[in-house]
C-alpha cells in the first residue's frame, strides 16, 4: 500500500458531539443531511428538535423505541450493519450516552442488588469498546451524540465528561478524531451556537485535524457548513496539498 491509498482511508470525519440536554446537539448533527445521503439511528427522539435543519430527501431514520432490552440491541445490531452496508455517506448515532445507559441498565436487571455490581464493569466497558470501534472503522462520516455530565458550573471550569460511568467517560472520545463541546449563548432571547474543540484538558475537546475553529460558529442560516469544512479539509490532507475539494 502507497502513502495516497493509505491516506485515503482516513478520509472520513470521526466526530463525537457533547454538551447538556437541550445545547443543539442534535440540531448540528442534523446538519449533517444537508450534505451527504444519512443513516440517522435516533435512539431517544431527539431528530424532532432538528428537523428544521434536516434536508429531508437525504435522510433515512431509524428509531428505536422498544423498552424490552434485548429487542432494542437487536434493532441498534441491525441499524449499525445498516450503517456499514455502504449505502450512506454518513451516520449519525443519536445518542451513544442513551445507548451506555441501556447496557447498564441491562446489567442491573440481572443483578440482585438492582445496580451494577463490581464484575460488571469491565464486561460494560468491553461492549462499549466494541461499539465504538465499529463506529469509527466504518467507511463513512461517522457523527455520534452524547450527554455530559458537568461538574461544577458550565463555565470554562467546568469538566464536561461524557454521561458514561466508569472507564468508558475517558475511552469513548479517545475513538473520535474530532471531539467538541456544544455551547450555547442566549442574549435578549436570541440564541448563537458554537463547537468548542479546544480547551484545557479537563474539556477531553480536540480536533486532531486542526481544520475547525478553537470555537466554531455554527450558522443555522448556512446548515451543514461546518460539515463541509471539516469534510473538505480532511479531503484535502488525504489527498496532498494539491488536492482539489470533492
Amino acid at each position: 500500500m502507497n502513502l495516497k491509498e493509505y491516506l485515503g482511508q482516513w478520509s472520513k470525519m470521526k466526530v463525537l458531539i457533547k454538551g447538556p440536554t437541550g445545547c443543539g446537539k442534535t440540531v448540528l448533527a442534523t446538519m449533517a443531511t444537508q450534505v451527504w445521503k444519512t443513516l440517522y439511528i435516533d435512539v431517544e427522539g431527539g431528530a424532532m428538535s432538528g428537523r428544521k435543519c434536516i434536508k429531508e430527501e437525504n435522510i433515512d431514520i431509524k428509531p428505536i423505541r422498544e423498552p424490552d432490552t434485548k429487542v432494542f440491541f437487536e434493532k441498534l445490531a441491525d441499524h449499525i450493519a445498516e450503517a456499514e452496508s455502504g449505502k450512506y455517506e454518513c451516520v449519525v448515532v443519536d445518542s451513544l450516552s442513551f445507548i451506555g445507559g441501556r447496557m447498564e441498565d441491562e446489567y442491573a436487571s440481572k443483578s440482585d442488588t438492582g445496580k451494577l455490581e463490581f464484575g460488571d464493569w469491565s464486561g460494560l466497558l468491553s461492549r462499549i469498546k466494541r461499539l465504538c470501534h465499529r463506529l469509527h472503522n466504518m467507511d463513512c462520516h461517522t457523527i455520534v451524540t452524547s450527554l455530559t455530565k458537568p461538574t461544577g458550573k458550565e463555565d470554562s471550569s467546568a469538566i464536561f465528561e461524557p454521561a458514561f460511568s466508569g472507564q468508558s467517560a475517558a475511552f469513548v472520545p479517545s475513538m473520535f478524531d474530532t471531539v467538541g463541546l456544544v455551547r450555547r449563548v442566549t442574549i435578549k432571547s436570541k440564541s448563537s451556537y458554537s463547537f468548542t474543540t479546544d480547551g484545557p484538558s479537563i474539556f477531553q475537546v480536540r480536533d486532531r485535524t486542526r481544520i475547525l475553529a478553537p470555537d466554531e460558529d455554527i450558522d443555522e442560516s448556512n446548515p451543514g457548513e461546518i460539515w463541509r469544512k471539516l469534510s473538505n479539509g480532511i479531503s484535502n490532507m488525504s489527498m496532498g496539498k494539491e488536492g482539489k475539494k470533492k
